[in-house]
């Protein structure tokens, strides 16, 4: 039997390794987007419009929909500030919500909530965060509303 040794194996910039057995990956997929352009009301998807990171495209600032490029565990969180009453946000795969409601309560103040996890998804699925009762805020200098996700493997 042959053997091969070998020190270092780099990849050109973008390229992806493939081992036998392994699915082949891409180098890098993430992203971090926020909302700047107004608040967003019940019934809607939010559209986090200005991406910080978006590594492999895999986010759209227009629909306000990742994408899942190839199969794999994903983890995402999402956070976002109420207008002083309820609002309920769900992160949806293939528009079917997987955490249940995340609730940022009533209070004379704003409030915030988020929610974080892990998502095995194959390729072409979908996620995005929907407001399904009040109102998330999503205009200012600040970045109150955010969504970030990155291919763990």
């Amino acid at each position: 039997m042959s053997k091969l040794y070998v020190n270092e194996i780099a990849p050109k910039t973008g390229s992806t390794i493939t081992v036998t057995g392994i699915d082949t990956l891409p180098t890098a997929i993430y992203f971090y987007v926020v909302r700047t352009a107004g608040d967003v009301g019940s019934t809607n998807t939010i559209v986090y419009n200005t991406a910080t990171s978006n590594q492999g495209s895999a986010y759209s600032t227009s629909t306000g929909i990742f994408t899942a490029p190839v199969s794999g565990l994903y983890w995402f969180g999402s956070t976002f500030l109420n207008n002083g009453s309820d609002c309920d946000v769900e992160i949806r795969v293939d528009n079917t919500s997987v955490q249940g409601t995340i609730r940022a309560s009533s209070s004379s103040n704003h409030v915030s909530a988020g929610w974080s996890g892990v998502i095995y998804l194959t390729a072409n699925q979908n996620v995005r965060c929907v407001v399904v009762q009040g109102t998330a805020l999503g205009s200012g200098a600040t970045p109150w509303t955010t969504f970030t996700g990155y291919l763990i493997r």
